[in-house]
């Protein structure tokens, strides 16, 4: 019951949460319901209610939509521009394909009579659920290949790494234990594959509690609104301090390239010229009239520019040429260059090979 009151509830959260919905945000709202009528269908069988037996069947189809909602998630966050494509909906066809078998072999229990039949589709539900493991299994493999040779500094940030782990390490728990229940042979006792479920049980409220978490931390953090007073009426900092500040911060620009430093942060900033955070910002949004990540984009994309004029460089694909010049992501850089020169890298590349 907790699992089913916290996947709905989470989801209903994150909705309320987020006014500018990311294409992540949509897909955990998604697969939180769908965790929430599994659970409800998985309680409904193990408790006292009279079930109705097409439900037992169609719920045994549900964990075919796992692999594929973790797969798109994980997809929707290495890449702000991602979006949902009728492609993606092939990633359900083992879902589909089991859903239509188990609606036609419900239709037949009803006309046909109970016998041999009735036991060759028991074997081959469980020959069904092995090839699960199986699709489930490349799956795992392919993300946490994937993930691998994308967890350096290009694509994510630390922080965002960690849960990832912790989330894969989830979800495969609850795959390992699935295999376990599958495996067990009907003649153990009872208690074992009960504990198993509770098992599954328990870690599935563990992923919805860790997505939750993430998913409601990471709404929170794109709707903080970004207000900065262009004029400082109450600022600490005179008009001869600000003029100093900048003159510093911009001569420290130009002769290290610090923004070409992906993780560069304003405290960081703030420790390379040992001036005070609350200053730099200052001097930055009343010099430069904007604030500071748009402020180091500025300076990647005239380095991005630069790269593209300079003939040692023509080996570097686009999106490499962003990446040498401190870009964390190619979605990013294409927002940031449209922004600042009216054209898409592309058109850019276009004009200057004329």
């Amino acid at each position: 019951m907790i699992t089913i009151v916290q996947a709905w509830y989470f989801s209903g959260t994150i909705w309320l949460a987020n006014k500018n919905k990311k294409t992540s945000d949509l897909i955990m709202i998604g697969w939180l319901l769908v965790i929430g009528i599994h659970a409800l269908f998985s309680f409904l069988q193990i408790s006292d209610f009279r079930v109705n037996t097409y439900i037992s069947f169609i719920n045994s189809s549900i964990p075919f939509l796992q692999g594929p909602f973790l797969f798109l998630y994980i997809c929707a966050h290495r890449n702000e521009a991602f979006t949902l494509k009728w492609s993606h909906a092939l990633h359900a066809i083992p879902f589909v394909g089991l859903f239509a078998y188990q609606s036609y072999s419900y239709i037949k229990t009803l006309i046909a009579a109970q016998g041999e039949e009735q036991i060759v589709y028991v074997h081959f539900l469980e020959g069904i659920n092995y090839i699960q493991l199986f699709f489930v299994g490349l799956l795992t493999i392919y993300l946490v290949s994937s993930y691998i040779l994308t967890r350096d500094k290009q694509f994510y940030a630390k922080n965002k790494l960690t849960w990832i782990r912790t989330f894969i390490a989830f979800v495969g728990s609850i795959w390992l234990l699935a295999l376990l229940s599958i495996f067990t042979p009907s003649s153990v006792d009872h208690s074992i594959q009960s504990g198993l479920s509770l098992g599954i049980f328990v870690m599935l409220t563990g992923v919805v509690y860790l997505s939750s978490y993430f998913g409601i931390r990471e709404s929170v953090k794109t709707d903080v609104p970004k207000v900065f007073a262009p004029k400082y009426e109450k600022s600490l900092l005179s008009t001869e301090e600000s003029l100093e500040v900048w003159t510093k911060l911009e001569g420290h620009m130009h002769k290290t390239k610090a923004f070409i430093n992906q993780e560069l942060s304003l405290n960081d900033l703030s420790v390379q010229l040992n001036i005070p955070v609350n200053k730099l910002s200052q001097a930055i949004n009343r010099h430069a009239e904007m604030k500071y990540t748009d402020y180091i984009n500025r300076y990647r994309v005239d380095q991005v520019k630069e790269l593209m004029s300079d003939p040692k460089y023509g080996h570097l694909s686009i999106l490499g040429m962003a990446l040498e010049s401190g870009f964390t992501s190619k979605a990013t850089f294409n927002r940031a260059f449209k922004k600042f020169t009216n054209e898409t890298p592309s058109q850019y590349m276009s004009s200057i090979n004329l």
